[in-house]
């Protein structure tokens, strides 16, 4: 999540300078994104310390998978966040 659009375009072009890839690589390589963004977040989710930061990307998570359940490309566009309660995701008193 870490790359913008514009560098993980670069970096699958120096990929494919060295090998090419198979047909559906973009939608193999969305499936993964998102699959490790769930992977991540499962992972992190138990650590208190680490609250604050998945809730800051849910913006960004939501809409990638917006755009993935849509059959949308997402990993080489821009795509807005989209907007979000904060107060969901604040623990119950």
């Amino acid at each position: 999540m870490g790359l913008y659009p514009r560098d993980r375009m670069v970096f699958i072009q120096s990929y494919e300078k060295v090998r090419r890839p198979g047909t559906d690589v973009i939608r193999d390589l969305e499936c993964f994104f998102i699959m490790i963004m769930i992977e991540n977040y499962c992972h992190h989710a138990s650590d208190p310390e680490e609250t604050s930061r998945l809730i800051d990307e849910q913006p960004y998570a939501q809409a990638c998978i917006r755009e993935f359940l849509k059959g949308n490309p997402f990993l080489f566009n821009p795509i807005e966040p989209v907007e979000i309660d904060r107060s969901t995701f604040e623990p119950e008193t």
